[in-house]
């Protein structure tokens, strides 16, 4: 462990170092769909532009793989070395912050994860920043549902899911944001995500403002992962049960690479008929009885608005009368649907050739100019 002297020399199994380059660590911690991806594209833009203050960012795309070994036991021994790892990279970054997003830490103890960086990061500790968003409940389960459809995560319907979120707790924010209250103090920061309390209305701007108090950006990177209509989910849905069917019920290897790459191709040729997922009158109802206290205790605990509650006024506002359908057989014609079956079957056939080969093809799309 590394920590400093009052001379501020710090100090590793007894040998002197110098102060790290890197004197301050903001740690990006979600929540999921809440703008990480483009947060994370706008992080790797500013670190390329060598902008001030200098930034070290040092992902291809996130630093999931350090959390991933605190959620899963049988990778639980590996924690060590990611993270030993990583302080090794951070002492020889050559910038002045640096900045660890991993939206997975949404579903680590932080706990846990306050003990792994006390033992590798303490050096950091004294000047860290802990930023989190968090999406108001109805919104939060329509894009929870959306992103899990389309990487074949989940194949239900969206009451469903509810049921499922509800059980894990995921959609009970007071609590969990409690807790990385309780374990970190006023060096973690809650903020909304919701249009009228970000900055201009938009995530990157203000996790920029508030991370390094720049509303600023070098340049603004193009919109990451924008958010699928009903009938191309509805699509996708289709094709990943279509390959569960030929597995048994399983999750196929691929399907994520599959799930995530697909929609760059969609959003890039659109649809002439596009509907938004939406919830109804009586989901909308089930959300409000089951969260309203949670929304409420959120708003009082960590923002001087209430978002949280007044989100649950806009949805019941426009709540749709009747549910939407998720099905294929309500989006596509009979022809569509032999068509799709047929790209499902190629697919499939090439998953148990080469299922490497298969996640690595869907990885490397990218939509025709």
């Amino acid at each position: 462990m590394v920590r400093p002297d009052g001379s501020g020399t710090f100090r590793w199994h007894g040998y002197e170092l110098p102060p790290p380059m890197v004197n301050r660590l903001i740690l990006h911690v979600g929540d999921c769909k809440t703008g990480t991806t483009s947060i994370q594209a706008a992080l790797r833009a500013t670190e390329a532009d060598n902008a001030s203050p200098s930034l070290f960012y040092g992902a291809p795309v996130n630093h999931n793989f350090l959390v991933d070994p605190l959620l899963d036991p049988i990778d639980a021994c590996s924690a060590d070395q990611v993270f030993a790892d990583a302080a090794r990279t951070l002492a020889g970054a050559k910038a002045e912050v640096a900045v660890i997003s991993a939206e997975m830490a949404e579903f680590v103890d932080p706990e846990l994860l306050a003990s792994y960086l006390e033992r590798y990061l303490a050096q950091w500790l004294p000047d860290l920043t802990v930023i989190a968003y968090v999406r108001p409940h109805g919104a939060r389960l329509l894009s929870g549902y959306a992103e899990n459809i389309k990487k074949g995560d989940y194949t239900g319907s969206l009451p469903d899911f509810l049921d499922h979120l509800t059980r894990r707790g995921d959609l009970f924010y007071a609590p969990r944001f409690g807790k990385w209250r309780a374990v970190l103090g006023d060096q973690f920061i809650l903020r909304p995500f919701s249009g009228a309390d970000l900055t201009a209305g938009c995530v990157v701007r203000d996790f920029f403002e508030t991370a390094f108090d720049a509303p600023d950006l070098p340049a603004m990177p193009r919109r990451e992962n924008e958010g699928l209509c009903l009938e191309d989910l509805a699509m996708l849905r289709h094709v990943h049960k279509n390959w569960r069917a030929r597995t048994g019920g399983e999750k196929v290897p691929g399907a994520d690479a599959f799930g995530w790459n697909i929609p760059s191709l969609l959003t890039a040729r659109p649809r002439q008929h596009r509907t938004a997922l939406a919830l109804d009158v009586k989901l909308a109802e089930r959300i409000a009885t089951t969260f309203s206290d949670d929304a409420a205790r959120t708003d009082e605990a960590f923002f001087k608005s209430a978002p949280m509650v007044s989100a649950f006024e806009q949805m019941q506002k426009t709540a749709l009368p009747v549910a939407q359908s998720i099905e294929a057989e309500h989006h596509l014609s009979a022809d569509e649907i032999r068509c799709l079956d047929i790209f499902a079957e190629v697919c499939f056939r090439q998953i148990e050739q080469d299922a490497g080969g298969f996640a690595r093809a869907m990885r490397d799309l990218r939509p025709c100019a």
